[in-house]
């Protein structure tokens, strides 16, 4: 084991980061399924434009563009307005190295889970 240095982290920022990765997960699970990456394939699109063409509501899909460009996946080239950067790019359905469908099946709550913690019986198992 090596020697903590002064840069390294501490156990809160460790902790902090783990959570933080499981929240940015769910945030690019939430734009792969809604396909945004598609829709910022050639151009910039405003908030409005994204939300209407995926149906989602505004300011909660600006909130989650805006923690996405936080780690690269895009970028606000001007208040509301959105550009894909390579990295947002691997969720392009058209992409050679697309991981959009990976992004959708990996993060989705397992199809298993609600019936591995029930009896036949119906009655929940005790962890």
């Amino acid at each position: 084991m090596s020697a903590p240095t002064e840069n390294a982290p501490g156990p809160t920022q460790r902790i902090a980061r783990l959570i933080m990765g499981h929240f940015a997960a769910e945030c690019v699970h939430a734009v792969a399924v809604f396909g945004v990456a598609d829709l910022l394939a050639n151009w910039h699109a405003t908030i409005e434009g994204l939300a209407s063409a995926t149906g989602c509501h505004g300011p909660s899909l600006q909130r989650v563009l805006r923690i996405l460009v936080r780690f690269g996946l895009f970028t606000e080239i001007a208040p509301g307005q959105f550009q894909l950067t390579p990295v947002g790019a691997t969720l392009r359905s058209d992409a050679p190295d697309s991981l959009r469908d990976t992004a959708i099946f990996v993060l989705s709550p397992p199809l298993w889970a609600d019936r591995a913690l029930k009896s036949e019986a119906g009655n929940n198992l005790r962890l």
